[in-house]
């Protein structure tokens, strides 16, 4: 499986342009856009969650097996490459004390899960059985042994979603039913609060992609929710009722943050670019993308693009990071800003820019 945000990052940028990770610091509304330096990696990681304010863990793929790398302060400190594993595409780290990663197992079917201790390397990983057709692709925990996972099932038609829980040693998958007459369905982020989640994703019906939001309580899906015209690409929930959805609307190119209250769409701030993550704490959030880059060099094709927000509304001017050539993914450093990932500006590899 190759989720849509990641693979339309890929495709923009070409192959030259891999996906990386990145660091930023939360914006405070009414102040100058902070300042940000970047250190060189290797490896494409398309994803990340922080254990600590100073340390954190990036996942994707190196050589064609999974990875897991541990960033102390924004710099590479320790690599894991995973010889069960194709690519690791989601991470969630619910306290200091470790994280869960999900993603393929090299070969065959299933769902390949790795553990990671509190200092970031991994203690297990295995392959877990799914139904057939089943491919999850992202994982949100609210502790070790409670979280939740989420991906689609292409043996049916029209293609539906996998949801399921994951207690650390048990995963239990339910299928909802997808959109009547939609293709091209995809599931590209989840968040929990405690035993409430939200996942969002997209799906093309008619001429339109459309949003889509599914609700679940103690693992079980409720109601699956329709956004009108525009894709849905990441969440954080911020209670048991309120989260906010990052995406981009192609019809009038833009990006956007959505809130979301009670599994419906509600409040739309537009800004420009695409918004491929979201990280908030209370109603305070930082959304990540990219946006087309307008300076020299002609090499670059894309920025990255950080927009903070409260209560769903911007609460500044997008900040523009040459540095970055576009952001997949945003995490907390332990409610002390945020660490975003995405691609370098050129050339091969990852890169982390800290601010």
């Amino acid at each position: 499986m190759q989720l849509k945000a990641i693979g339309q990052l890929l495709a923009r940028v070409g192959t030259a342009f891999a996906l990386a990770s990145g660091a930023c610091a939360l914006m405070a509304a009414g102040t100058a856009q902070a300042a940000v330096t970047s250190h060189k990696l290797s490896g494409i990681e398309t994803q990340i969650s922080c254990l600590s304010s100073s340390s954190c863990v990036a996942v994707g793929e190196r050589g064609n097996r999974g990875s897991v790398i541990t960033l102390k302060n924004g710099t590479q400190s320790h690599t894991a490459t995973l010889r069960g594993s194709s690519l690791i595409y989601s991470v969630s780290c619910p306290s200091k004390s470790g994280c869960w990663a999900i993603g393929d197992p090299k070969s065959g079917a299933g769902a390949y899960l790795v553990k990671i201790n509190s200092a970031g390397r991994v203690t297990s990983a295995r392959t877990i059985g799914v139904p057939a057709g089943a491919d999850l692709g992202r994982i949100s925990c609210s502790s070790m042994s409670s979280c939740e996972v989420v991906g689609t099932d292409i043996f049916v038609s029209p293609t539906a979603i996998e949801i399921g829980t994951w207690n650390g040693s048990k995963l239990h998958v339910y299928r909802v039913k997808g959109v009547k007459g939609g293709v091209a369905l995809s599931m590209e982020g989840i968040s929990c609060w405690h035993a409430d989640c939200e996942a969002v994703g997209d799906v093309l019906a008619g001429s339109s992609e459309h949003g889509l939001i599914l609700t679940t309580r103690n693992g079980r899906p409720g109601k699956l929710h329709k956004a009108s015209d525009y894709s849905l690409y990441g969440v954080s929930c911020v209670s048991a009722s309120r989260c906010y959805a990052a995406g981009y609307r192609a019809a009038s190119p833009a990006g956007l943050v959505v809130t979301v209250s009670g599994g419906v769409a509600g409040h739309l701030q537009t800004t420009a670019g695409d918004l491929f993550g979201i990280e908030c704490a209370g109603s305070k959030c930082v959304a990540a993308g990219e946006v087309l880059n307008t300076e020299p060099p002609a090499s670059q094709i894309y920025d990255g693009v950080l927009l903070t927000l409260s209560g769903g509304t911007a609460t500044g001017s997008p900040q523009v990071v040459a540095a970055s050539g576009g952001y997949s993914g945003i995490a907390s450093r332990g409610g002390r800003g945020f660490i975003s990932i995405g691609a370098p500006p050129s050339g091969s590899g990852t890169e982390v820019t800290s601010g």
